[in-house]
């Protein structure tokens, strides 16, 4: 199994220890530093090298060379001052051919094996983790080149602090990352304290050094601040942290976009005309907080029928997730069907007019979305306000919960035979959360 580089040199200034560096923060009893070592082991992970500076006696007197716990551990000591990359890169002759890099102020569970197989399947100099999060506006914001697949070329990294100099999609650089050790070259000779998120990843891209980016939605936050000390020691009593984790399925909660999430206007074809629903920033963001998945799956026949193109739609994807960013809330995956059956629209894309398996009522981006992110479609709740949203939900055998378009619209449809029903997404919430408490998740 493949090396990992623990980045371990922080000092926990901002949590206030004084007796320990900042990867022996407690987390319910447990050493978080521990705990990541039992999670990675637990996956085949057995040989560390840890990059240790600020009380580094500590972690030796904790973990020694790993050899109680069924590990080899290896020590690169006295690192003050080179920062992230560059203690990574004075440590070389330690490293093997390929590694990971794991930044020791994260509580996580991924499936470490998954991610590395990805990786390992495309060429390059690296792959980093990415998700969305409820602060991207201080965070390093990485636009892939394609939305297709879990792996992707990165276009460009957007450094922190926000907000976005550049409006660009909520998928943020998470903290780990598969390596080989062509990325050493990348660190700049004459850079001060070189950090591979700050300095190294954003300059390389920019100059054509080739990185991919891996889109998950599991469990992996950085616990930095007492804030985030103190809400992953919640998540972990209440097992959102391993429950994210791919290696077992989870259910996760469907939304269609236009007339569930943003107001239906007849089409949504630019990102001036996106405006949410009342409700549903707060709506979303109780999902998140419960750590249920959730996901968006919307029709946008525009682009096939011509009225906009792929560029707009992402513009409005992008302008999608900067509004729920206002409310700390975030979509874990957005799945769109640009195809369109029928001809005769002036200026279509001839392409794109054809009959798929993607397009609600069809369940295809219910089951992309369950391959993806290792989804459990039986558990799973759908929420629409259409007959074709109902009916995808039924085919993948989701619970399906309608609200009327617009939550109060007069000119909504009759509403579809779906298995409950909500007078607003506030409301659909409210059951989502209901059913998954009374559920095994």
């Amino acid at each position: 199994m493949i090396q990992c580089v623990m980045l371990l040199g922080g000092k926990g200034t901002r949590l206030g220890l004084p007796d320990r560096p900042k990867p022996m923060v407690d987390i319910n009893g447990v050493p978080l530093l521990r705990l990541s070592l039992q999670g990675l082991a637990a996956q085949g992970v057995r040989r560390f090298l840890f990059l240790v500076d600020h009380m580094s006696d500590v972690i030796k007197e904790a973990f020694g060379d790993g050899s109680v716990d069924g590990l080899h551990i290896t020590y690169a000591t006295d690192r003050s001052g080179l920062g992230t990359a560059g203690a990574t890169r004075a440590a070389a002759n330690l490293l093997e051919d390929e590694f990971l890099v794991v930044y020791g102020d994260l509580l996580f569970d991924v499936d470490i094996n998954r991610f590395c197989a990805a990786a390992r399947m495309v060429d390059g100099c690296g792959t980093l983790m990415l998700h969305p999060n409820d602060h991207p506006f201080d965070s390093e914001i990485v636009s892939l080149a394609e939305r297709t697949g879990r792996t992707a070329p990165i276009a460009a990294i957007y450094r922190k602090p926000g907000p976005y100099g550049v409006l660009q999609r909520n998928l943020v650089n998470a903290g780990l990352y598969y390596l080989r050790k062509a990325a050493l070259d990348d660190i700049d000779q004459n850079a001060e304290r070189p950090d591979w998120a700050r300095d190294v990843f954003p300059a390389a891209v920019a100059h054509g050094s080739r990185y991919h980016g891996y889109r998950t939605i599991e469990y992996i936050k950085d616990v930095g601040t007492p804030d985030r000390v103190a809400r992953g020691k919640r998540d972990a009593v209440q097992d959102k942290v391993q429950r994210r984790s791919y290696r077992t399925p989870q259910p996760a909660v469907f939304l269609d976009r236009d007339g569930v999430v943003n107001r239906e206007i007849g089409g949504v074809i630019g990102p001036d005309r996106l405006e949410l629903l009342p409700g549903a920033g707060e709506a979303i963001a109780r999902l998140n907080a419960a750590g249920v998945p959730a996901i968006i799956v919307t029709n946008q026949p525009g682009v096939a029928k011509g009225q906009m193109s792929r560029a707009d739609l992402e513009r409005v994807h992008v302008q999608l997730d900067y509004q729920l960013a206002q409310y700390g809330a975030y979509v874990d995956d957005l799945y769109c069907c640009i195809h369109h059956p029928d001809k005769g629209f002036p200026g279509e894309v001839l392409e794109l007019k054809v009959a798929c398996d993607c397009r609600k009522p069809s369940d295809g981006m219910l089951r992309r979305a369950a391959q993806d992110h290792f989804l459990c479609l039986e558990s799973s709740m759908l929420i629409g306000d259409r007959d074709v949203d109902i009916e995808a939900g039924r085919r993948a055998g989701c619970l399906t919960v309608h609200v009327p378009t617009n939550a109060s619209d007069t000119w909504a449809t009759p509403a579809p035979a779906a298995d409950r029903r909500a007078s607003t997404l506030e409301s659909a919430i409210d059951i989502a959360l209901a059913h998954f408490s009374h559920s095994p998740m």
